[in-house]
């Protein structure tokens, strides 16, 4: 789908589950490019995190009705004050609205506008990417930190080239790590790249 245009009209609506719109954020999250903003994701810990939480999930549809983005926040408290969070922190990465990074910018009017009708103190919205785009979000908002996303680039032709580009202390801590793992377990390395798997492999991961 190409991206939306500033001037397009988007239609806010709420929605009552993450599995009621599944498929279709499957498809959004593969153009958002991030692991983290998968319903797989989404939906693993919501099962284990979320319990007696109030989630607050709302999509963002353009006229022709296509998703541009979801809105995937829970009350994290409700008293004494009123506090929305993102599904995912702690564990994740990046966080945020699922959308598109061309749609980034767009799409934070519109998480204002939907914010708006909650009824909320403050939004703690952590490991945002693309914090340009979303530092427009609200005047006055306070940046508690900052850095740089966690990305290990594997330019190696082995484990064991990457492991020497490393530090000593790293590559003993590893080491060691492996031993006990083998000791402990049969231990087998398979890349997950079968469609059919993805969901036992996100449960095990």
């Amino acid at each position: 789908m190409p991206a939306s245009t500033e001037n397009e009209s988007l239609i806010i609506e709420s929605v009552p589950s993450i599995e009621s719109i599944w498929q279709e954020w499957s498809e959004l999250a593969v153009r958002s490019d991030n692991m983290f903003s998968t319903p797989e994701w989404a939906s693993i810990w919501w099962r284990h995190f979320g319990q007696g939480h109030k989630l607050r999930l709302s999509t963002c549809r353009n006229e022709s009705r296509d998703l541009v983005a979801i809105f995937p926040l829970y009350y994290w408290r409700r008293w004494p004050i009123r506090v929305l969070r993102f599904i995912g922190h702690g564990p994740g990465d990046e966080l945020g609205p699922v959308v598109a990074p061309d749609d980034r910018r767009i799409v934070a009017a519109e998480l204002l506008r939907t914010l708006k009708r909650e009824r909320y103190d403050v939004l703690l919205a952590e490991q945002l990417p693309g914090l340009s785009e979303w530092n427009l979000l609200l005047p006055g908002n306070r940046i508690l930190s900052q850095g740089d996303s966690p990305v290990v680039r594997l330019d190696y032709t082995d484990w064991d080239e990457y492991l020497r580009s490393r530090s000593q202390k790293l590559r003993r801590n590893i080491r060691r790590q492996e031993r006990d793992l083998l000791n402990s377990f049969r231990v087998c390395f398979r890349l997950a790249d079968d469609p059919e798997r993805f969901g036992v492999d996100i449960d095990t991961f």
